[in-house]
């Protein structure tokens, strides 16, 4: 990753319940290994879900990352219910592809249509 970046490579590690927020890592004098280590545990699960389902009822885009580490945080919901949660939010956003689709076709139909004498209704 550094070589095609030439970035900084990061190592963060998500733990649930029993692990201490810290940085594990080895130096052996050249070569060094640091990563971070996060207790999602500690992440307000319940609090997470909330802010989602308004920003999906007000149409308003979504950090998918937020969807799929939600099961890692504390929380008192199921997480079947929460995935239910997240295939609903793909099902809409399907729907809405192909509403934008049909759309864009209608309109392009009526444009040919528009431009050409004759044109059959049907097609």
């Amino acid at each position: 990753m550094y070589n095609r970046y030439r970035d900084r490579v990061r190592t963060i590690i998500l733990c649930i319940k029993g692990y201490t927020d810290s940085t594990a890592g080895f130096n052996c004098g050249s070569l060094g290994y640091n990563s971070t280590v996060v207790d999602m545990s500690k992440k307000d699960g319940k609090k997470k879900l909330e802010e989602l389902k308004v920003k999906i009822e007000n149409k308003e885009k979504i950090n998918y990352l937020d969807l799929i580490f939600l099961p890692l945080m504390n929380s008192d919901q199921e997480i079947s219910e929460i995935w239910r949660d997240y295939k609903m939010v793909r099902i809409f956003k399907y729907a809405e592809e192909q509403g934008e689709k049909k759309g864009e076709r209608k309109l392009f139909k009526t444009l040919v249509k528009g431009n050409f004498e004759g044109s059959d209704e049907a097609n």
